[in-house]
């Protein structure tokens, strides 16, 4: 078996919050090399992909921000749709991932609304060539005190939810557990 080298790796963008910020990048999957961009907006994450050239994927995790606002539901829907319509213009070769926010049942507002964005953005790429992360498996556990911020488990569970996707995606054999906080 040949060993793949960095350049014949599908390079893949990680665009987000500070959920990604303990996220070791380049240890996400040995299949993939993996950089990963601060953006904790929409706006934002806009602005990291026009600097981008070229990945083979983009991850785009900018929902929970955008939800503790006061943005309406549909505006954030509308928002995040046009980031994805943006980045497929910019980039047409790369593949678009949306990671779900992930939902802490213990702050209501906060989880009804996130409930609402990430259930319109699945219904809206149901069945089309941009793919919907869950991240249903982060549960009130695996936040901290603040409801926002995720614990070392629940980074441990986003990044696996994310390279369990793009290992799919890419056909990759998967590593068996993430390790890479």
């Amino acid at each position: 078996v040949q060993q793949q080298t960095v350049s014949s790796k599908p390079h893949v963008v990680l665009v987000g919050n500070s959920h990604l910020n303990d996220i070791r990048a380049d240890k996400l999957s040995k299949g993939l090399q993996t950089e990963s961009k601060k953006a904790g907006t929409i706006k934002e994450a806009e602005e990291v992909v026009n600097g981008l050239k070229k990945p083979a994927a983009v991850v785009l995790q900018v929902i929970t921000n955008e939800a503790r606002g006061n943005s309406s539901i549909p505006d954030i829907v509308n928002r995040m749709k046009t980031l994805v319509a943006n980045t497929k213009c910019k980039l047409p070769t790369t593949k678009i991932f949306v990671s779900q926010a992930p939902c802490n049942f213990n702050n209501s507002r906060l989880s009804a609304r996130i409930s609402a964005i990430n259930a319109s953005l699945a219904a809206e790429f149901y069945k089309g060539d941009v793919i919907c992360v869950s991240n249903d498996s982060i549960s009130p556990f695996n936040f901290q005190r603040d409801e926002i911020h995720l614990t070392k488990y629940g980074t441990s569970n986003l990044a696996f939810n994310i390279k369990c996707e793009l290992e799919h995606y890419f056909k990759i054999r998967s590593e068996h557990r993430y390790k890479a906080w």
